[in-house]
C-alpha cells in the first residue's frame, strides 16, 4: 500500500493564506486581476466604456481568499460554497467623486451581503485611495517576477 504524507502540502497552503509569505504570494497571484479590476475602474471613471455596468468573475474559494488578503484582510476566512466578494464603484455627483465600497457573501443563503471596511481606507474608501492600493500590489513586470 502507497501513503503519501500531505502534511507538507497542509503547511505550505496554511502558510499562503496566513502569514508574511500570503501577502507577496497573494499580490503576485492577485496582480494582474487587480490590474483588470484597476481597467475597468478607470474605464468607468472616464465613461470611456458605457456599454458596460457590470464586471462578473468567478473563481474557487482560494480567488477569494487571495483578494480578501490583497484587500488588506488579515483574519482567516473559510469561504462557503458561492462565497463573493462584491466591488462597487459609486459616484458622489454633486462632489464630482468616486468612492469604492466592498461587500462580503459567505454562500449563496445569505441575501443580504455584509459591507465591509477595507483595513487600508477611510469610510468611505475614495476611488484615489483605493486605486493607490491595488496600484501597490500589481507588479511592474509580471512576467519577470513569476519566473523566481
Amino acid at each position: 500500500m502507497y501513503y503519501c504524507d500531505f502534511d507538507h502540502v497542509y503547511d505550505y497552503i496554511y502558510d499562503i493564506f496566513t502569514n508574511e509569505y500570503a501577502w507577496i504570494h497573494n499580490c503576485h497571484i492577485q496582480g494582474p486581476f487587480l490590474a483588470e479590476i484597476k481597467t475597468n475602474l478607470q474605464e468607468t471613471v472616464n465613461h470611456a466604456n458605457l456599454d458596460r455596468s457590470l464586471y462578473l468573475y468567478s473563481g474557487h474559494d482560494v480567488n477569494v481568499v487571495a483578494l480578501w488578503r490583497a484587500l488588506g484582510f488579515e483574519e482567516l476566512l473559510d469561504p462557503d460554497y458561492g462565497a463573493s466578494l462584491v466591488l462597487e464603484l459609486h459616484e458622489e455627483v454633486e462632489q464630482d467623486s468616486f468612492f469604492v465600497k466592498l461587500f462580503y457573501r459567505n454562500n449563496t443563503k445569505v441575501e443580504i451581503p455584509m459591507e465591509l471596511n477595507m483595513p487600508f481606507c477611510e469610510d468611505p474608501c475614495t476611488y484615489k485611495r483605493f486605486i493607490q492600493h491595488i496600484e501597490s500590489l500589481i507588479p511592474a513586470d509580471w512576467e519577470a517576477e513569476c519566473q523566481n
